[in-house]
C-alpha cells in the first residue's frame, strides 16, 4: 500500500499544482484514444485494409493536406514539378515534424506528436484565458467544447490547427499579462504557421488599447509580421519571387480573393443548383451552417466579450470568407477561439452543457469517420 501511495502522490501533487495542464492533457489523450480506435475500425472493418497496422493507420490518418505536410517535412520545398505547388503551405509545422523525425524515426508519428503536444498547450492557454474573465467551471466548459468541436479531430491529425492554436492562445495570454514582447514572438510563430496569424497584430493591438497600455511598451507586438516576412523570404529562396505562393493559390488551388458576401452567395447558389448529396452537404451546406454559427455567437456576445476577442473573431471570419472555393471553412472555424468562451458562458446549466457536448461529439465522430474512409471532410 505504501508503494502505491508513493507512486501516486507525485501525480496528485502535479494535478493540484497544474490543474489546467492536467485537464488539457487528460482530455487530449482521451480524445486521441477514441479517434485512433475509430480510425482502426474504419480501416480494418469498413475499408477491409489488411496491410500491417502501421501502414493501415498511416493511410487512414494521413489524407488531403496531411500528405503534403509530411512530404514537406521529409523532402522540403521544391521549385520544379508538381511539388512546387506545395510552396503555398507555410513552413513552421513541417519544420516541427522534421525536427522530431530524427528522434521518432517516423514522420507521421512525429506529426501526430507535434499535434498532441500543441493541442495540450492550446488547451492549457485556453483555460487560462477563460479563467481571467470567469470561474474555473467556465474555463473547463470552454476546454470541453474546444476538444469536442465538430472539426476538432484536426487537432489530432498531422495538420496545422493544433500548432496554430497553441501559438495564438499563448500570444493572447501573454498580452493579457502585458508581456508584449513574448506576445509578439508567439504571434510571429503563429504567422509562420498559418497566414491568418498576421491578424494577431491588429487583434493584440486592440488588447493593448483596451488595457490603456503605452504604445512604446506594446511595441513588441510589431514582431508579429516577422513570421509572414520569413515565409515571403522562403518564397524568394525557393522560387525567386516573393509572391509566388499567391500565383500558386490561384493557379493550382483555385483560391482568389472575393468579397465576403460573394463567398456566402456562392455557397447559397451551390445549394440551390446541386441535387441533394453528401458532397453538397459537406462542401456548401456546411459552409453556410458554419458561417451562420460564427456570426450568431459573435453577435450574441457583443455586450460582454472582450474587445480584442471580438476583433480577432471578426477579422478571422472576414479573412476566411474572402477566399473563393473555401471548402475547408468549417475546419478553419476551429481557430476562432472566442467561440468557445461564448459557448461556455451560454451552457452554465449542466443539462445544456451535456446536450451540447453530446451533439458536438457525435458530429465530430461522424465527420472523422468520413475522413478516415477517404471522403472529403474539410
Amino acid at each position: 500500500m505504501k508503494e502505491v501511495r508513493a507512486w501516486t502522490e507525485p501525480t496528485r501533487r502535479f494535478i493540484r499544482q497544474h490543474p489546467f495542464l492536467w485537464r488539457s492533457l487528460s482530455l487530449a489523450f482521451a480524445v486521441r484514444i477514441a479517434m485512433l480506435a475509430l480510425a482502426y475500425l474504419a480501416g480494418r472493418v469498413f475499408l477491409q485494409n489488411a496491410a500491417p497496422l502501421t501502414d493501415m493507420m498511416t493511410e487512414v490518418l494521413v489524407r488531403w493536406d496531411a500528405v503534403h505536410y509530411v512530404n514537406l517535412a521529409l523532402n522540403g520545398y521544391s521549385a520544379v514539378g508538381e511539388e512546387r505547388f506545395l510552396l503555398v503551405f507555410l513552413p513552421l509545422y513541417p519544420l516541427a515534424i522534421a525536427l522530431f523525425n530524427p528522434i521518432v524515426q517516423h514522420a507521421v508519428l512525429s506529426g501526430l506528436l507535434v499535434s498532441f503536444g500543441s493541442s495540450v498547450a492550446a488547451g492549457y492557454y485556453l483555460q487560462k484565458l477563460a479563467r481571467m474573465d470567469g470561474p474555473k467551471e467556465e474555463a473547463h466548459r470552454a476546454l470541453d467544447f474546444f476538444f469536442l468541436f465538430p472539426t476538432a479531430y484536426f487537432l489530432v491529425l498531422p495538420y496545422t490547427e493544433a500548432l496554430f492554436m497553441a501559438f495564438t492562445l499563448a500570444a493572447f495570454c501573454h498580452a493579457r499579462e502585458k508581456r508584449w514582447k513574448a506576445a509578439g514572438i508567439l504571434g510571429s510563430l503563429a504567422a509562420a504557421t498559418r497566414l491568418q496569424g498576421i491578424l494577431l497584430l491588429p487583434a493584440l493591438a486592440v488588447e493593448a488599447w483596451s488595457q490603456k497600455e503605452q504604445p512604446v511598451r506594446a511595441a513588441g507586438l510589431l514582431l508579429v509580421p516577422l513570421g509572414l516576412l520569413a515565409y515571403v523570404a522562403l518564397n524568394v529562396a525557393v522560387s525567386g519571387n516573393a509572391w509566388t505562393f499567391i500565383d500558386y493559390q490561384s493557379e493550382h488551388w483555385h483560391h482568389s480573393l472575393v468579397a465576403p458576401w460573394q463567398f456566402a452567395l456562392d455557397a447559397v447558389q451551390d445549394v440551390r443548383q446541386d441535387p441533394p448529396s453528401l458532397n453538397r452537404t459537406l462542401v456548401a451546406e456546411s459552409v453556410l451552417v458554419s458561417l451562420a454559427f460564427v456570426i450568431f455567437l459573435l453577435l450574441g456576445a457583443m455586450r460582454w466579450l472582450r474587445p480584442s476577442y471580438q476583433a480577432y473573431g471578426w477579422l478571422m471570419l472576414l479573412a476566411l470568407s474572402s477566399v473563393s472555393f473555401q471548402i475547408s471553412f468549417p475546419r478553419y472555424v476551429l481557430s476562432i477561439f472566442p467561440l468557445f468562451f461564448v459557448l461556455a458562458r451560454w451552457t452554465k446549466r449542466p443539462n445544456v452543457h451535456l446536450l451540447t457536448s453530446a451533439v458536438f461529439t457525435l458530429l465530430m465522430g461522424g465527420l472523422f469517420f468520413l475522413y478516415a474512409i477517404g471522403r472529403w471532410a474539410f
